[in-house]
């Protein structure tokens, strides 16, 4: 009888729950799980991937072509979902002020990114400093300046999405104080228990002073009255919200004295009515910028302050952490000269703000280190700064986006990581600012790069786990398109303990109508496996086994890109196969109870060409057996394939033959053929040992029994 359905669906049909963790499609999705089609995709470049031991970097380029000026960059992480993310950049056009914001947000850690343009209503030509903020319930805040040429500010403006980055609410606008308005930030109370959990928080200041501060109680829809909180001249402000509502605000004070300027903070500890006077932080060698040689222009590179509470579940929670930028030496004397090298510095308060600790530098490697932005990790209490870097380049001239972190609260640094996968020089005015944010071990970081404009394109990295295959994988593989053909996998330990895992594969197909298998087996390396894999021939079906001939097949290789979803691509040395690629999910996992330890390879002792791969996987209605016999009739392949019980050690299984169909990509669903074969009976009598029976209904084959030993073990399923 002709089936649209594949062997393992037969399966399927008696799984009540299959595994399927992990992204149901490449791109971005609605919460109702429809594909997004109604914002434009601008050149989301092919991503440059790293692995760096066991992280991955995914860097993309996100300008679209624009040939602009790319500068000033804000990302923000949900922290309800790390694989979501929302990234703003300033977009100017070269020669003038003319330009929108891009915004990216990204859904699958980074993996992909929808970039889409940002133009308010009643904003002038150029919209300016964007400032990112998601709340405790997963809405995403965009703060910005709408400017008029002549880079006139006309306003603050916000603008909220309630679907985590894909659309945009009409904006909301806090101030109108033309020519006046300078410089936002922004912060949410995310915390459940603070009385003040839903509020948002945006401060700015105007050039000369002062700096106001607006709230609002009913999640971004309306905001109060701005409130002036510091009366002086400062640059570079940031805000953040404490576990317990505190809110706190930093700037660099350059407009004061000498002897007074520096990094100072100022506390609310009433959801923003009223504010505490101001605290200083640490002193600084200049007023309002740097010069290094990479940003040799007016302005320089600001000292923006990058402050962050820690707000995890560990013990300090009144840790508050505080970043910025300065010249190394108050002695500086001629700025854009290796004589006058810039550091990232630091302090850290352990009672929120209101005392804060010696100020230190990030380590560093010589050149200078400027437009730092830090983020604490709210799952693990981890301090992340980026920041651009000059030292591989002896005239200071190049730059790359750099990454440290720290545990212990600044008392140590990792090894700084190059987020960015080449370098560049800038070509006039770079910006003021770079962004980074991150959540449960996955770290975003937004900078503009100069390697292939030296004006500026809008580049994002992310930094997260490397997907390592592991047991996880094993199982029964298949394609959702091509239903008749599909996978056994089995992640095997390494032949000792220096040597990598292995991965063995089963593929269970057709050629010219007639079934054919191939055995594949080969290293595992992160997320991939290169495997040599074999076809055989001229075998006999037991009880006439008389060894069946093992032919080089060609290549195979795997790349997973979750626990359930992984990309094929196989070279055969065959001219009937040629080559090809397809994707690939997981139909089931492995149970698991104990019985999982039964799954693997098994065969009799002396009878080469032929095997029996059982697979005891997971549904609601308790185990279930998966069982495929590749073997020969008449020298030809033949594959049998079915499910059944598993009770006390044995499996009852009804099994199939099929045949009918073409090597992909000829392929075709319709020409599948199903025969019931008979059945099977496989009793474990130990561990590593069976006795399989047969009764079958197919006339080509008779009856009989064999003893079985165990071939492999899956990886973390092994007996006791």
């Amino acid at each position: 009888m002709r089936t649209k359905t594949l062997f393992v669906l037969l399966i399927l049909v008696f799984l009540t729950a299959c595994n399927r963790s992990g992204n149901q499609q490449a791109g971005i999705q609605a919460e109702n799980g429809e594909a997004i089609v109604l914002l434009p995709q601008i050149n989301d470049s092919e991503p440059v991937v790293r692995m760096l031991e066991n992280k991955l970097i995914v860097e993309h380029n996100l300008s679209g072509g624009f040939n602009n000026r790319q500068a000033e960059v804000s990302v923000a992480v949900n922290r309800n979902d790390p694989a979501n993310a929302v990234a703003a950049m300033m977009n100017t056009s070269a020669g003038s002020t003319n330009g929108n914001l891009l915004v990216a947000t990204t859904k699958d850690a980074g993996d992909t990114w929808l970039t889409q343009i940002i133009s308010s209503a009643a904003s002038g030509p150029l919209t300016a400093d964007p400032m990112l903020a998601f709340d405790g319930e997963g809405r995403v805040f965009l703060v910005y300046l709408p400017v008029v040429n002549g880079n006139t500010p006309l306003s603050v403006d916000l603008q909220r999405s309630l679907d985590g980055g894909i659309t945009w609410e009409a904006p909301v606008r806090l101030s109108s104080a033309r020519g006046q308005d300078d410089k936002v930030a922004i912060a949410a109370d995310d915390q459940p228990d603070s009385p003040y959990f839903g509020n948002v928080y945006v401060a700015w200041k105007w050039p000369g002073g002062p700096v106001w501060i607006s709230r609002s109680t009913d999640h971004g829809q309306t905001f109060s009255a701005p409130l002036q909180i510091d009366g002086r001249g400062v640059s570079g402000l940031d805000l953040t919200v404490a576990k317990d509502g505190t809110v706190i605000v930093a700037y660099n004070a350059g407009s004061l004295p000498e002897s007074s300027r520096g990094i100072y903070t100022q506390r609310s500890v009433n959801g923003g009515q009223t504010f505490e006077f101001s605290r200083k932080a640490g002193a600084t060698n200049t007023r309002f910028e740097v010069f290094p040689i990479a940003h040799c222009n007016n302005p320089g590179a600001f000292i923006n302050a990058s402050i962050d509470a820690d707000r995890s579940n560990h013990e300090d929670t009144q840790n508050v952490f505080l970043t910025w930028v300065d010249y190394e030496s108050s002695q500086c004397v001629t700025p854009c000269s290796s004589d006058c090298p810039t550091r990232v510095y630091y302090s850290v308060s352990n009672d929120l703000g209101l005392n804060w600790s010696a100020v230190q530098t990030l380590p560093f490697a010589g050149g200078s280190q400027f437009f730092q932005w830090s983020d604490i990790d709210q799952a693990t209490g981890d301090w992340h700064v980026a920041y651009k870097d000059t030292s591989a380049d002896p005239a200071q001239r190049s730059t790359r986006t750099l990454m440290v972190q720290s545990s212990d609260h600044g008392e140590s640094w990792s090894v700084p990581i190059e987020m960015s996968s080449g370098s560049g020089v800038a070509n006039g005015w770079p910006g003021h600012y770079q962004g980074m944010a991150a959540q449960a071990g996955t770290v975003y970081a937004g900078w503009s790069d100069y390697r292939s404009n030296n004006r500026g394109d809008f580049y994002v990295g992310t930094l997260r786990e490397a997907l390592v295959i592991n047991k996880d994988m094993s199982g029964p593989w298949f394609n959702t398109q091509q239903s008749g053909h599909g996978w056994t996998l089995e992640v095997l330990d390494g032949l000792n303990p220096e040597s990598p895992d292995r991965l063995g594969a089963y593929w269970y197909v057709f050629s010219n109508g007639k079934p054919v298998w191939m055995y594949a087996l080969g290293p595992i390396t992160g997320q991939t496996a290169q495997l040599q894999t074999f076809i055989s021939a001229n075998g006999q079906f037991p009880p006439d086994t008389n060894g069946a001939d093992l032919i080089s097949w060609g290549t195979t290789s795997f790349n997973f890109e979750s626990d359930s979803q992984a990309s094929m691509v196989w070279e055969s040395d065959l001219e009937e196969f040629g080559s090809g690629s397809i994707d690939i999910r997981k139909l089931a996992s492995i149970t698991a109870s104990s019985n999982a330890c039964r799954s693997g390879v098994y065969i009799a002792p002396g009878q080469l060409g032929h095997g029996v791969t059982v697979e005891i996987v997971q549904t609601n209605d308790g185990d279930l057996a998966l069982i495929a016999w590749t073997t020969h009739i008449e020298g030809e392949q033949i594959w049998l394939s079915g499910r059944g019980t598993f009770t006390n050690d044995t499996i009852n299984a009804q099994v199939t033959t099929f045949a009918g169909a073409q090597f992909p990509p000829n392929f075709n669903s319709d020409d599948v053929v199903a025969v019931p074969w008979g059945g099977l009976m496989m009793q474990f009598t130990s561990p590593d040992t069976a006795v399989i029976s047969w009764q079958p209904v197919d006339e080509r084959f008779m009856s009989g029994s064999l003893n079985l030993v165990r071939l492999t073990k899956l990886k973390g399923y092994v007996c006791d």
